[in-house]
């Protein structure tokens, strides 16, 4: 999006690392990539990239990082914009459009960066690999797929190395005898952008299962704190979220699960679900639906590349045919590895005791002193703080302290 940047990691990189170091991981202005240009924005005049480098440094030394470590995480992030700005040209072969890397430059660069072959990596890019119990079996993409595919595994590179990074913290955090654990969760807010695709599908559907889990959590604690203070209970009506979570994940026909079954999703979503007072197809004969979240009606497009990719998958299968059998177990979809994560975090959660921390931005031009209403409300509607208000209200919602209550008598 215009002005706004990607991780903050890599413009503190190339603004903090010396000459030397950057030249040995080919590294260059910020300008000069295209996963950071984009934004327009690789400077930002309220951030000292150079001096959040040399934090990071620190953090990574405080937490038992070695030098090979840290050069390995940097080896890493260069990686990651080289391969940013691999481009492609394409060729008819067999009248099919096939995509081949038009300079082969920033592939060597990886190659060299992660150690591994060049060679094997422009074939990983420019062909879908199917393995069988017998052999391998390369299919070339075309430059658009050819491009997605770049991105994969530009996105795989930082959620391996984001993920280790988490490991190491936790290691050092954890003391040698444990009875009990603190944990932190970052939950993005509900989101509604101009294009919504699969993953604003999936930031929304968590966020809507969360905020049943929250508004649970919320009448346990009001509970327990009426039965500690004696005073009667009356349970309340709360609005139904089980409706919206199983509409997106419910077994045999929620939109994710018809994710992963089909290519015609649209249809066959229109189809199950278009007398679903939460759910609306459009008027016109176009690839999206609209679902109608606790915090507002969302339309999502079908177009995105994901759902290109489900149709790809199936193409394979017919092309492999009788080869079929001989498939070796398909690894999980993004839609099932994302339900089965989600399913795991609130058993977590619901074993644990949980506080609530709710973060508002004051107004959306990143400026001090400035309060906009309209931005604060929909924020507070977007995370759910209306309904918390609403346990609230139903009970007794101003709380003080006993001794206080006595000063003022």
């Amino acid at each position: 999006a215009r002005e706004e940047r990607n991780y903050h990691v890599f413009y503190e990189l190339l603004a903090g690392m010396n000459d030397w170091d950057k030249q040995e991981l080919y590294l260059q202005g910020a300008e000069t990539y295209y996963y950071l240009n984009q934004g327009g924005a690789c400077e930002l005049k309220t951030k000292q990239d150079k001096q959040d480098f040399q934090l990071l440094v620190q953090c990574f030394e405080t937490i038992g990082l070695h030098a090979e470590q840290i050069s390995t995480v940097w080896a890493i992030l260069s990686s990651i914009l080289q391969l940013g700005n691999i481009c492609f040209s394409s060729y008819e072969s067999e009248s099919f459009e096939v995509a081949r890397i038009f300079s082969e430059a920033e592939a060597r660069r990886v190659g060299s960066l992660l150690q591994i072959s060049s060679e094997a990596l422009q074939t990983v890019i420019t062909h879908r690999v199917t393995e069988t119990t017998y052999d391998r079996i390369y299919c070339p993409l075309s430059a658009e797929s050819a491009i997605e595919s770049r991105d994969a595994i530009a996105k795989a590179l930082y959620s391996v190395l984001f993920d280790w990074l988490l490991e190491q913290i936790n290691d050092w955090l954890s003391p040698s005898e444990m009875d009990s654990t603190v944990g932190i969760m970052d939950i993005y807010g509900f989101e509604d952008l101009g294009v919504n695709s699969f993953e604003q599908l999936c930031i929304n559907f968590a966020n809507e299962t969360l905020q049943h889990f929250v508004n649970m959590a919320v009448i346990s604690q009001e509970q327990e704190e009426y039965s500690t203070e004696q005073i009667q209970w009356y349970p309340m009506p709360l609005k139904n979220f089980h409706s919206c979570v199983d509409l997106i994940s419910s077994r045999p026909h929620g939109i994710l699960r018809i994710l992963d079954d089909q290519t015609c999703l649209p249809q066959k979503c229109h189809y199950h679900h278009g007398s679903n007072p939460l759910y609306a197809k459009p008027k016109n004969p176009l690839p999206v639906f609209t679902v109608y979240h606790y915090a507002g009606a969302v339309t999502y497009q079908m177009v995105s590349e994901l759902f290109r990719k489900v149709q790809d998958g199936y193409i394979q299968q017919r092309e492999l045919g009788w080869r079929g059998r001989g498939l070796r177990h398909q690894p999980t979809t993004t839609a099932s590895h994302f339900l089965q994560s989600l399913s795991e975090l609130t058993t977590r959660l619901e074993r644990c005791k949980t506080t609530f921390i709710r973060c508002l931005k004051p107004n959306y031009i990143k400026l001090p002193d400035v309060f906009d209403l309209d931005y604060v409300s929909a924020q507070l509607r977007h995370a759910g703080m209306l309904e918390t208000i609403h346990i609230r209200k139903e009970g007794f919602p101003i709380r003080i302290q006993y001794s206080y209550f006595i000063e003022r008598c």
